[in-house]
């Protein structure tokens, strides 16, 4: 057993240092191609350098994702692994030839061939984990990968700005970095572990955009899968922008040269490692989406502060720290729910589908650091100050669409934190079918109740419509049902629907109100119904008691 977890570990590592190499080198490189452009073009032209950089390495991502889902569904991923790993190191080498050549047209096709390799890269990266690692195990493999992903944009930045300053800006000598990192990633690929093809017969074909809408159709038919990538591609749009005005912030709002501008982003990137770790151990063996709404709010206030308070560095440094790690927060359990959600012949297709609207969302962030800077005029701490607005419209909806999750984060890890809490009898409803649960009034504490048995399954009810305004949006976000009617026999019909609905997706349908309703409207139904009792009792704690109980 010990020697089987060393090598889910192991194997994980290797996959871990990939892309850890892949991303350094990335980053590395881009920002040795910005610095090279603005010291031949000037601090004037900032802007227009890195909103083209940006739309540069976006485009491959736009156009290779959906054949590289479909490679992912198609082969092994440890083959494609390789096999980008060798485009890899030739994008290095004509990088390096561009830098030495100072030619702007070679250095902006490595770039291209550097972000195809990677585009090609993401399906099997992220399609993998769960043939390499338990189940149970993919929110905090997940966790793992995004922070040695971030950590690897931390490196890349530092070293990117380090190796300019103490070359003197000689990018050509500063380069060959990227090569050795290049030779490095391609040993740690081979020892990544042969994985069987998910045997997917996916036509590959030239049709980019038939195929990913065929994808987009079949996902929005998938509960929440649609939702999940479209919500996965705001982060990228969000983490796009930042990295492409951090360099302006530093520049115009600061004072600062545009090195030290590079070493900002390694704030935000120690961040998001950071939340990416936490939010992995917050998850542990569930995929947490109760951390997505977190993550939102907490990105929109570090927006908002950035915008307002650039003349203070100690504030900055807080917020674009705690903008990375809220951002952590609300990636990784995203990315966990597509691989564990997604069925295994599907899945790259799924990853790549979320890689090409997360690009798209890339390419708009040029466009808008461009609308905003060239057409707008607004400065760069405006311009977080616009991000801040757009990222609390889009806070609304995910609030709305994450809620019950968040309901269940708080039980779990609030409720039961601060509370002592002890549960006889819950194993009679985790048997895998579908339940009906009479709750108490949803007073205080009680409103969590359902939510401590099993957060993944309940489904809200009410008897009776609440009085309360803010009650009644309360069940509005909860998506709980109103079993009331005009009279009897359609209260029945209603309730007995619910019920029916409960059973076939194998849900805990949990009535929040009062037992003998229940019971008359199952009266002659031959559905099981439990009942849930709350006691307290104090020995040197107090303790919380639920009991739950089958009514014969």
């Amino acid at each position: 057993m010990g020697n089987f977890i060393k090598k889910k570990l192991s194997n994980l590592l290797y996959l871990n240092t990939t892309q850890f190499l892949g991303a350094l080198n990335d980053n590395l490189y881009k920002l040795f191609l910005i610095y090279l452009l603005i010291d031949k073009q000037g601090a004037a032209y900032s802007d227009r350098i890195l909103s083209t950089v940006g739309a540069v390495f976006v485009i491959p991502f736009i156009l290779f994702s959906a054949l590289a889902g479909t490679l992912a569904d198609r082969y092994s991923k440890r083959t494609i692994t390789l096999i980008t790993k060798y485009i890899e190191l030739f994008s290095v080498i004509l990088g390096i030839i561009s830098f030495w050549l100072e030619n702007a047209f070679l250095g902006y096709s490595a770039l291209f061939l550097l972000a195809a390799q990677s585009a090609l890269f993401g399906p099997s990266k992220y399609g993998i984990i769960p043939e390499i690692v338990e189940k149970e195990q993919i929110s905090k493999a997940n966790g793992l990968l995004s922070s040695f992903t971030y950590l690897a944009i931390i490196f890349g930045t530092f070293l990117g700005s380090f190796f300019t300053d103490i070359s003197d800006h000689h990018i050509f000598a500063a380069s060959f970095s990227c090569l050795a990192i290049a030779i490095i990633g391609i040993f740690a690929a081979v020892n990544i572990p042969k994985t069987p093809a998910a045997g997917s017969k996916q036509k590959i074909t030239i049709n980019f955009l038939g195929e990913l809408l065929t994808t987009l159709k079949r996902t929005s038919k998938e509960g929440k899968m649609l939702l999940v990538i479209f919500s996965g591609s705001f982060f990228l749009f969000l983490g796009a922008y930042t990295q492409l005005n951090i360099i302006p912030y530093a520049l115009n709002e600061m004072k600062l040269s545009d090195v030290a501008g590079g070493y900002l982003f390694l704030i935000v990137a120690l961040g998001i490692g950071s939340g990416s770790l936490v939010a992995g151990k917050l998850s542990g063996k569930r995929v947490e989406l109760g951390l997505v709404p977190v993550g939102i709010m907490g990105m929109t206030l570090s927006f908002m502060m950035l915008g307002f308070f650039s003349h203070s560095p100690a504030v900055v440094f807080i917020f674009l720290f705690a903008l990375g790690a809220f951002g952590g927060f609300y990636l990784v359990p995203l990315d966990s729910y597509i691989q564990s959600t997604s069925d295994p012949k599907v899945r790259g297709q799924n990853v790549a589908l979320n890689n090409f609207l997360s690009f798209i969302g890339v390419l708009i962030a040029s466009f808008f650091l461009f609308f905003f800077g060239s057409v707008l005029k607004l400065t760069s701490a405006q311009g977080f100050l616009a991000m801040s607005a757009l990222s609390f419209i889009v806070m609304i909806f995910i609030v709305k669409a994450f809620f019950v999750q968040s309901l269940g984060l708080v039980a779990q890890k609030v409720v039961k934190k601060f509370c002592s809490i002890e549960i006889h009898g819950r194993e009679l409803l985790l048997q895998g079918k579908g339940a009906i649960l009479v709750c108490p009034h949803p007073r205080g504490l009680k409103f969590f109740l359902p939510y401590l048995i099993d957060p993944d399954r309940v489904l809200l009810a009410y008897p009776l419509p609440p009085e309360s305004f803010w009650l009644k949006k309360l069940v509005y976000l909860q998506k709980a049902q109103v079993l009331l009617e005009r009279n009897q026999q359609e209260r029945k019909a209603h309730f007995l629907k619910a019920v029916a609905e409960a059973y076939q997706e194998k849900k805990i349908l949990c009535i929040m109100g009062q037992e003998s309703r229940v019971k008359r409207s199952l009266k002659g139904e031959s559905y099981p119904l439990f009942l849930l009792s709350v006691g307290f009792h104090a020995e040197k704690t107090p303790k919380i008691l639920l009991n739950i109980s089958e009514e014969k």
